[in-house]
């Protein structure tokens, strides 16, 4: 079942076109933003998205992959949309199917972001891959000890700085899913991470892809951190400064003083993940960004 409905994704895939005319900036900004039904709260995610990115980010086209109406997205010339229809196989697979193929089409790209939607830009962050890598994640400190995914899946940065090398890590990336699909009764078996045991096609498989990818992972590391494994060369960045998921905002209650904290983490944080509950300020995000000159 999953071999035929993998290579069935796969051969979907392979027909996304970029056009030689996309190519006028440097860098692109890449989000899969695909639902059966969208909501407000999606599409007020996706509109911030698109304020945040292009604001923090002068030097990138951003794309937009998307089933919705192109008519109710506010966006400039910096933003592309490309249809991508809504489609019924397992979230997993197609989110991490839909990674490979960008990441082997936009090689043209001097480098490339692929987020997550609710992964929000609140400072330029311009300069993050100034030093010599060829992929960034981000990584969490003592993630063992606080039984959580050392990489989080919603940041994926290319350097197009060696074709194969990039090529390279894109099949490792894939092999190391379908290695995880395989082994997906043992690892929900054995798994010392907090989550809901399910399966990891519908969800944490481009998650546990990394334990198959590296053999290891760094620690209590300040900003950043670089490692080279199997001639690819990885910069792991602080997962609370590029990946922020903040508990503040999980558990604020309707008195918490957002305007407040924005300021706070601004200094230190690049990037804030509303995932979750976070959600909830959306709107108050939205605002900050609108009217903030930094």
């Amino acid at each position: 079942m999953f071999e035929t409905a993998f290579e069935n994704l796969n051969k979907f895939f392979q027909n996304i076109e970029i056009k030689k005319e996309d190519y006028s900036f440097e860098e692109a900004v890449i989000t899969m933003f695909v639902y059966e039904k969208f909501t407000k709260e999606n599409l007020a995610i996706l509109d911030t998205f698109i304020l945040s990115h292009e604001k923090y980010n002068n030097n990138a086209m951003l794309f937009i992959f998307t089933n919705l109406d192109i008519s109710q997205l506010k966006s400039s010339h910096n933003t592309k949309i490309i249809y991508l229809p809504y489609s019924k196989f397992k979230i997993m697979t197609y989110k991490v199917l839909f990674n490979y193929h960008i990441i082997l089409k936009f090689y043209e790209f001097k480098k490339i972001y692929i987020f997550d939607t609710d992964l929000i830009a609140i400072k330029n962050y311009n300069h993050i891959s100034d030093k010599s890598f060829d992929v960034g994640v981000t990584i969490a400190n003592n993630w063992i000890h606080r039984k959580k995914f050392p990489v989080n899946a919603g940041f994926l940065l290319i350097n197009n700085n060696s074709r194969k090398k990039i090529e390279n890590f894109a099949n490792l990336y894939l092999s190391s899913y379908t290695e995880v699909i395989k082994n997906k009764e043992i690892i929900n078996k054995n798994t010392k991470l907090k989550h809901t045991k399910i399966d990891l096609e519908d969800w944490w498989g481009d998650q546990y892809l990394f334990f198959y990818l590296l053999d290891k992972f760094p620690n209590n590391i300040g900003n950043s951190s670089l490692y080279e494994y199997k001639g690819i060369k990885y910069s792991f960045f602080n997962e609370d400064h590029y990946n922020f998921a903040s508990l503040d905002l999980k558990y604020a209650n309707a008195n918490f003083n957002f305007s407040n904290y924005f300021h706070i983490i601004q200094k230190n944080t690049y990037f804030l993940h509303l995932k979750g509950g976070r959600k909830k300020f959306i709107k108050h995000l939205n605002s900050h960004l609108i009217h903030n000159n930094n």
